[in-house]
């Protein structure tokens, strides 16, 4: 593996980055879409079963793949969230000290959660069995 592999997928990171930014309303604000991507795609791990996890994580490129996995501590049972505004509030919660920037309304929460769902639709291969196997909450965003 040379330069080029890291090059290929850091280049790609970055497409999806502008590619979410852009569906934000902030085509300008990178930063911005990295922490939603990545509390979105938190929320969502601790909410799936390792199994579901395993098969969501082989259809990301790489450059998803690390977000996905960047601080995980595996649990051996899921975060029971039955409800979207139990998603977006465990959102919330992760978001910690950018809530006031990336989730300040139920509104722009929703938003946050719907354009990395809609974004990553378009990076996943096989994304409509990816949409089947999340909870009906999720499949309204996707």
């Amino acid at each position: 593996m040379g330069a080029h592999f890291f090059n290929k997928h850091a280049q790609e990171g970055n497409i999806f980055l502008s590619d979410l930014a852009k569906e934000l309303g902030e085509p300008d604000n990178l930063q911005k879409a990295e922490r939603i991507l990545k509390v979105v795609m938190h929320t969502l791990r601790d909410r799936i079963t390792l199994e579901e996890s395993f098969q969501f994580t082989a259809q990301l490129p790489l450059f998803l793949k690390e977000v996905y996995v960047s601080e995980w501590k595996y649990r051996k049972s899921p975060v029971k969230i039955k409800h979207i505004n139990e998603f977006i509030e465990t959102a919330k919660m992760k978001a910690l000290g950018t809530v006031s920037q990336d989730f300040a309304h139920d509104e722009s929460a929703v938003l946050a959660v719907k354009s990395v769902f809609k974004v990553l639709g378009r990076y996943v291969s096989a994304g409509i069995c990816f949409r089947r196997g999340m909870a009906g909450y999720i499949r309204q965003f996707a």
